[in-house]
């Protein structure tokens, strides 16, 4: 059975408002899933639009949640689906939860301030994957994340957190906002900016496997190098930036503390 892919959207306004989201929706239609698009954009949001379309997710389909509005610190984290719509992302994940039950989902989210949503990333199945695109501290950078909807016919593979926060980092992301990754079950939120800077990334091995299938990007070997010889996350060029994160989630992946797919990962791996 397909993937479920559902796209619940807020009003964006100018960073990703109604023409943005067509022209996602009509690309992710467009793939081998079972697409359900929640929200236009432009409009509010009601809890029962969320709650309908949960309600068409098969109990043996994999599920893939791709949240895009605008996020509030307060209490937490808010997701922010209309004016008078804010939702917490502990109660958003615990709803999810109760309709869709015990199996590992995956979460997507380019909301302003995204982090904060993965300390609620145990109110969701274990092994569920949760990726945002930005810091407690930071807004999204719009430009690089339309440079992707805009770009999404060239995405291959299954649409998981993890595929398309690779798909963002390789192609997309330009300069130095950091990406984030968490698993519900283990402790580790996993900060590639400070993965990167630290002695991990200096002991990372050539994956020819990675490199092959990403089509041998422009400057993968250059930047792998940076990475061998790395005093300072500065070291890398804003604009290599997102490939420099993408070798280092290939290396978490590769390490068994994060997964390409939906599956509980186990706490005892090695990091």
């Amino acid at each position: 059975m397909n993937r479920k892919v559902l796209l619940i959207v807020g009003p964006g306004g100018d960073a990703y408002g109604e023409k943005e989201i067509v022209t996602f929706a009509t690309k992710l239609a467009q793939l081998n899933v079972d697409f359900q698009l929640v929200g236009n954009g432009k409009q509010d949001l009601k809890m029962n639009e969320i709650i309908q379309a949960l309600n068409t997710v098969s109990p043996e389909q994999d599920v893939t949640i791709i949240i895009q509005s605008h996020g509030k610190k307060r209490n937490g984290f808010q997701f922010c689906l209309g004016d008078d719509f804010l939702i917490s992302s502990k109660l958003l994940f615990q709803m999810f939860k109760m309709k869709l039950g015990n199996k590992p989902i995956d979460i997507f989210t380019p909301s302003c301030y995204g982090e904060l949503m993965l300390y609620d990333k145990e109110e969701l199945p274990e092994g569920s994957t949760l990726v945002s695109l930005t810091s407690s501290e930071e807004g999204i950078n719009s430009s690089n994340y339309i440079s992707m909807l805009e770009n999404f016919e060239t995405f291959g593979g299954e649409v998981t957190a993890y595929n398309l926060l690779e798909f963002y980092l390789v192609y997309f992301l330009k300069n130095r906002f950091t990406p984030f990754i968490a698993i519900s079950g283990q402790s580790t939120i996993y900060n590639l900016d400070n993965f990167l800077s630290s002695e991990n990334a200096r002991g990372i091995n050539f994956d020819s496997e990675h490199f092959y299938n990403l089509v041998e990007p422009p400057r993968y070997l250059t930047v792998f190098e940076k990475i061998q010889n790395l005093k300072s996350q500065y070291d890398i060029d804003a604009v290599d930036y997102g490939l420099a994160m993408a070798i280092c989630l290939n290396e978490l992946k590769n390490r068994g503390l994060v997964n390409s797919s939906n599956q509980a990962i186990s706490n005892d791996k090695t990091r």
